[in-house]
């Protein structure tokens, strides 16, 4: 079957039992025969042709820097491989629903929302995994990652925000092996302090951690854990 992907859908034509994904919408081709079992490669340089591919998961590869007028929500509810390729999401808030992300790609993803919002946000059981790329949440309140009833593996990389840099709330999970996470106003890594936003679960095996105050109302500390959570 050959398949081609756009903004607006995916058209399938079929031959000879074989299956070759030709994705083109402001992007470069690639083929991939999935006859070798490999997962099917999306290379994308816009907002549409971005959703499309989420929308399908697998490997996705930027090919140019994503950047909009306004904040962008990005829904990722099957499997995929985001693969930043040096390139940059500005203005983008990513959520992880029910499945897995893998990031990587040596890229940023940056929300500069002035609200009270985040860069990513995993649900559902989802899971975050990030290896080499670079997520900042600049605006004025702004979180890197919360984690509500999912998990989190950070293996390399680097979280930073204007408020706490990692946040879990309800029975969630976060594993940091290595990278660099900071917060500017506010604890690095902890938990809600809601009381019925107990139960969650940190492992720290390395990484870098960096903590500030810019208001009386924030307490600057690496971990904090505000109620029946474990570290």
């Amino acid at each position: 079957a050959a398949v081609f992907v756009n903004g607006d859908g995916v058209k399938v034509d079929v031959n000879n039992n074989e299956t070759t994904v030709l994705v083109s919408e402001n992007a470069k081709d690639t083929e991939i025969n999935e006859g070798t079992q490999q997962e099917k490669t999306t290379y994308v340089t816009d907002k549409s042709s971005l959703n499309a591919a989420i929308k399908n998961g697998g490997n996705i590869i930027l090919g140019a820097d994503i950047i909009r007028p306004q904040t962008s929500i990005y829904n990722f509810e099957k499997d995929a491989n985001l693969n930043l390729n040096g390139h940059s999401l500005l203005r983008a808030k990513i959520n992880v629903n029910g499945c897995t992300l893998t990031i990587d790609g040596h890229g940023q993803i940056k929300n500069t929302s002035a609200a009270t919002q985040e860069s990513v946000v995993i649900k559902e059981n989802g899971t975050l995994i990030l290896n080499d790329a670079e997520i900042y949440g600049t605006g004025s309140k702004t979180y890197g990652i919360i984690i509500e009833q999912g998990n989190a593996i950070i293996n390399d990389g680097l979280v930073s925000a204007s408020q706490t840099a990692i946040l879990c709330y309800k029975n969630s999970k976060l594993e940091i092996n290595g990278g660099k996470i900071i917060s500017k106003d506010n604890f690095v890594v902890g938990t809600h302090g809601n009381k019925d936003y107990g139960g969650n679960n940190i492992t720290i095996n390395g990484g870098i951690f960096n903590g500030s105050s810019e208001s009386s109302e924030s307490i600057a500390c690496g971990v904090y854990l505000a109620n029946s959570d474990t570290l």
